[in-house]
């Protein structure tokens, strides 16, 4: 389900953190479970490559394989 972009009140950020960018409306963004908004692009590209963690707080997002190490 597509998320809105954020409004200036809803972030500290107003541009994806990811790729600098700023929101724009009708663009599809993803809010993940620490709450944080990005481009969908560009959080779907990062979290392939960097282990299901936010870019912003590094917390965790999607599944983890159990006894896998950080």
């Amino acid at each position: 389900m597509p998320v809105d972009p954020p409004s200036d009140t809803d972030s500290d950020a107003p541009d994806c953190i990811v790729c600098y960018g700023p929101f724009t409306e009708g663009e599809e963004c993803r809010r993940l479970r620490c709450g944080h908004v990005f481009h969908k692009r560009c959080v779907d590209t990062w979290l392939l490559g960097h282990q299901n963690k936010c870019p912003l707080c590094a917390g965790i997002v999607g599944p983890t394989i159990e006894g896998a190490e950080d």
